[in-house]
């Protein structure tokens, strides 16, 4: 399953086998896509994870522009306040303030209040 893909992704970005954790999250986050859906809970967390990597491995405009599009995509059809839009806006704060793009973070934040 997906959630097994993620695990093993995991495991290997513990072990330090950076690209072959990219290659399963990648890889997960591409076929949860095909075959659930962008709108599947699983996507969403697939893409999160994806983003989540990129951060850790210095590919932070990556990581951004996967969340970004996902916060996209979800916020007109979730609705302000969704908890999914909270995890989402939690993971782009971390990769904007990281990026020192703070004022970024709260006009993306401004739109949702």
């Amino acid at each position: 399953t997906f959630n097994i893909a993620i695990e093993l992704g995991n495991a290997y970005l513990s072990g330090l086998r950076y690209q072959k954790a990219k290659e399963i999250y990648e890889s997960t986050h591409k076929k949860s896509i095909e075959t659930l859906g962008k709108n599947h809970p699983f996507s969403i967390r697939a893409t999160q994870e994806l983003a989540t990597f990129y951060y850790k491995n210095d590919e932070v405009t990556q990581g951004i522009k996967l969340l970004e599009d996902l916060l996209q995509e979800q916020r007109g059809r979730l609705g302000v306040g969704h908890q999914i839009l909270i995890e989402i806006m939690n993971a782009l704060t971390i990769l904007y303030v990281y990026q020192g793009k703070e004022v970024k973070f709260l006009l993306e934040l401004e739109k949702h209040l």
